[in-house]
């Protein structure tokens, strides 16, 4: 991708993510995405159709960074809580006030959050196709994720509620492993 391109989708976004820290996104207007960052209208849409496509790149760039520690996680679930830490010292608390804004209700539809969602359950879901109620299951596991990622953001986590989580994986994991041996 050529460089001018990359240059100007990533002031977009910055000048998105600056009008959400002031105003909701149903009110944030394509004029003042341009404005905050000095762009035309047209430049705009040589690189979006709609402003959500804005919030969807940024979206993305963050759940490719999240990618990697979530098959970290199926490949070894005893590691869960290591992974954890991981990935809120080196994704979640360096970006969390744009993992925060980005998890604003409005967005519950379309978002970060809807994104995270479907991600943890596909991955629960390719991790253990063959279990009865898996529907029901990834949903109540990519719940407990979302969870705990917002606590995480909002720095509302302790070693109590990390230890909480730790026993509910292990649980949840020794449930399943035992569910798949019998179906082998």
């Amino acid at each position: 991708m050529d460089l001018r391109v990359i240059k100007t989708k990533t002031n977009i976004q910055n000048a998105m993510l600056t009008c959400l820290a002031s105003q909701y996104f149903s009110e944030i207007t394509v004029n003042a995405i341009c404005k905050a960052a000095q762009c035309s209208r047209s430049t705009f849409y040589a690189h979006y159709d709609h402003k959500i496509q804005v919030i969807d790149d940024i979206a993305d760039q963050i759940i490719e960074q999240i990618k990697p520690y979530i098959k970290q996680t199926f490949e070894k679930p005893e590691e869960l809580l290591s992974v954890i830490d991981s990935l809120s010292q080196q994704l979640y608390q360096p970006h969390k006030d744009i993992i925060k804004l980005l998890l604003d209700p409005e967005f519950k539809d379309f978002g970060l959050e809807a994104r995270l969602e479907t991600l943890f359950k596909e991955q629960f879901l390719q991790r253990f196709e063959h279990i009865k109620g898996k529907e029901i299951i990834s949903e109540m596991y990519s719940s407990c994720v979302m969870c705990n990622i917002k606590a995480i953001i909002e720095n509302r986590t302790n070693q109590e509620e990390q230890e909480a989580i730790e026993e509910l994986k292990v649980l949840l994991f020794q449930k399943l492993e035992k569910n798949q041996a019998r179906k082998s």
